[in-house]
């Protein structure tokens, strides 16, 4: 499971890019790194800890995760994401 981050962004990137194409088509880093954290900042409790690099880090808590709770979180963020954009992200 040396991959998770990997497999996490892997899942998240569709909603990412699908909601920049829908909204603003700026597809710069400083445009994708904001709504990234715009999502991290609306996760709820049990899933906010996944806003820092450590957790991902080899030998943190991500990185002992299998790949249904890795979903887990994906949907998470997912949830994270409609809520900070108040509506249902358009793919």
């Amino acid at each position: 499971y040396t991959n998770n981050g990997m497999f996490f962004i892997f899942i998240i990137s569709k909603w990412i890019f699908g909601e920049v194409y829908a909204s603003t088509r700026d597809f710069t880093v400083q445009s994708l790194t904001a709504l990234i954290q715009e999502a991290l900042d609306k996760l709820d409790d049990p899933y906010i800890r996944i806003s820092d690099a450590g957790w991902w880090r080899r030998g943190g808590e991500g990185s002992r995760l299998n790949r249904a709770v890795v979903r887990d979180y994906a949907n998470a963020f997912l949830q994270a994401l409609k809520n900070a954009r108040g509506s249902e992200v358009k793919l």
